[in-house]
Formats: C-alpha cells, structure tokens, sequence
C-alpha cells in the first residue's frame, strides 16, 4: 500500500493543487454566478461574470504556484 503521501496530494498543502478540487471549483462559480445573474439576465451579463470570475481564478492560482514554486526552491538550496 501506498504511503498516505502518495495517494492524498491533493489534500497537502506542501503539494500545488490549485487550492480546489473540480466539485469545489464548479460549485464556487454557480454561487457567483447566483449572485450577479438571474433569469432576465443577458448574455453579455453573463459572460462578463464568467470572464470576472475566470480572472480571479487565474490571479489565485498564479499566485498559489508562485508560493509553492518558491518553497521548492527553498527546500533545494537546504538539501544542498
């Protein structure tokens, strides 16, 4: 059997996993998008969400991949 950090990555943090799992990615934009938009919304309403929320996304996990990048390097000039 696997050790624990092997089959469970995605749960540590010492791991990049942009931060969410598809369930949680999916279920955050369906709560925005409840929030900005409703039934007699129009379609470029909607795409303006989407491209607000696509953009967010992207800043956060560039800024995850950022710190963990950094960690990693820290780690290699220790084991140095």
């Amino acid at each position: 059997m696997k050790k624990k950090s092997e089959w469970a990555k995605c749960y540590l943090k010492k791991h990049f996993a942009c931060s969410v799992s598809t369930t949680s990615r999916i279920e955050a934009m369906h709560r925005v998008l409840k929030l900005h938009l409703n039934a007699t919304s129009k379609l470029q309403e909607v795409l303006d969400v989407y491209l607000q929320i696509e953009e967010t996304q992207l800043d956060s996990y560039n800024e995850e991949y950022a710190r963990h990048k950094k960690m990693l390097t820290i780690q290699l000039l220790l084991q140095i």
